[in-house]
């Protein structure tokens, strides 16, 4: 219930954010504030931009590396909600796991751990993706379902015991719709609440 309540308050500062028109483009664990009470506050609002629909040409080198959104990886200049989105969807993956879970070294490591996380594009999951500046640069294998390590990393399961944080069927389906590949496809934090 915890964790569901900390989610619910990062979900709706964002769409809160969102709906003022304005990007964080650095959502991370250390920027979410946790008062004793359980209430949370979005911090370090220094990355933060104001963005129109449609989106115009904005700073790519935003938002940690392990946070990163697979689009500003490739050279996506004109970007909105959708990376705050992912990031939030890093952030919920961390507080089950109490790890983070795409611990890049370096760009391409990250690439390589989000493909092995959710799978490699192709024309189904990110039509668009041919498109990004820096997509015909380097070729991944496309990796079979069963060996993504999403639902390895987050099985759907029952508490074990009070404390324990862990995923129900909605929960991963709330994860996995956060780190979706296309950015068109990704919830929105609206959507999200719901």
């Amino acid at each position: 219930s915890e964790l569901k309540g900390i989610m619910q308050q990062i979900l709706a500062g964002t769409q809160h954010m969102h709906a003022k028109w304005f990007l964080h483009r650095d959502l991370k664990t250390s920027n979410i504030l946790v008062h004793r009470s359980g209430r949370i506050a979005l911090a370090d609002f220094g990355l933060a931009r104001r963005f129109q629909d449609p989106p115009r040409a904005l700073t790519q080198l935003v938002v940690t590396l392990w946070y990163r959104a697979p689009e500003l990886l490739f050279g996506e200049a004109c970007y909105g909600p959708a990376i705050d989105m992912w990031s939030i969807g890093c952030i919920f993956g961390e507080l089950i796991t109490k790890d983070a879970i795409l611990p890049g070294q370096g760009e391409l490591d990250q690439i390589d751990q989000i493909f092995s996380l959710v799978g490699v594009p192709n024309e189904s999951n990110w039509p668009s993706f041919d498109k990004l500046p820096n997509a015909g640069l380097f070729r991944w294998k496309p990796r079979k379902e069963q060996d993504l390590l999403l639902r390895k990393k987050f099985p759907i399961a029952s508490p074990v015991s009070a404390n324990q944080a862990f995923l129900d069927g909605n929960g991963f389906d709330l994860l996995s719709k956060l780190l979706t590949l296309d950015p068109a496809k990704r919830l929105s934090a609206s959507q999200a609440l719901e």
